[in-house]
């Protein structure tokens, strides 16, 4: 479903990105670890496309996508969260998601006088579908509160309620384990899990090695900004390059 080739990007002086080539397959829930500077949300920038590689490919469904912007390629069908999520406060939860379909009817003045009706129509699926994925994602209840009243583990919840509005192929979450109690915690994971049998691809940025085991499968380490292995987790957990750069001596 998405694959990046040779695909580079340097600051200055340091190479965030090196030469990485990697496969996401949509049938798998990958997850992309490594320790704090070793580029992985700079990847998650380039996949996203809102970052420009400087060398290599990416390809998105054996499309050539490189160098798009995020909202092409969203409208593609790969949908990114953010590890600090900030939705619309003064808006509700509902109205969240329902600011995210794009080319609406009714957003074009004249067709409220010309196509009422259609107008009518596709606002009240558009709210319908909005509800079911509250629903999904347990925040039903709170529909019409403004969404400045969520939780972090809530907004999460929104994040990800708001990405499925757009349909995606493949959804890059970071960090959804970070300041999320446990008990919400455990409703993300198994909301990824439903997603994911669904058929929708995962690419997971995440230091939560629970988690990690708990559900990714391939694991990716990030080490300077190469690849340093890939492979289950339990193979790379026991990997000595990878106890040395991020896992130090964590049982």
């Amino acid at each position: 479903m998405l694959e990046v080739r040779d695909i580079a990007v340097t600051f200055g002086a340091l190479k965030a990105v090196d030469g990485v080539s990697l496969n996401f397959a949509s049938t798998a829930i990958t997850a992309l670890i490594g320790p704090n500077g070793a580029g992985k949300t700079t990847l998650f920038n380039l996949l996203a496309g809102t970052l420009k590689p400087q060398a290599g490919e990416i390809r998105l469904a054996g499309e050539r996508v490189d160098g798009l912007p995020a909202h092409a390629m969203f409208h593609r069908g790969l949908a990114r969260t953010f590890q600090i999520p900030r939705p619309f406060g003064e808006l509700s939860v509902l109205e969240n998601l329902m600011v995210v379909p794009d080319e609406r009817p009714g957003e074009r003045f004249y067709d409220n006088w010309i196509v009422p009706g259609r107008v009518r129509r596709r606002e009240l699926a558009l709210r319908e579908r909005a509800r079911e994925l509250l629903d999904f994602v347990t925040l039903g209840a709170l529909a019409d509160q403004p969404a400045r009243i969520l939780s972090g583990g809530q907004q999460k919840l929104l994040e990800l309620a708001r990405v499925l509005m757009g349909d995606p192929k493949m959804i890059l979450l970071d960090e959804p384990a970070a300041g999320v109690n446990p008990a919400l915690l455990q409703v993300i994971v198994e909301r990824i899990q439903d997603i994911h049998r669904r058929g929708i691809g995962f690419v997971i940025i995440e230091h939560n090695i629970d988690l990690v085991t708990r559900i990714c499968d391939p694991v990716v380490v990030m080490a300077q900004g190469r690849v340093l292995t890939t492979g289950d987790a339990a193979t790379v957990r026991s990997d000595p390059r990878v106890i040395d750069a991020y896992l130090g001596d964590a049982p």
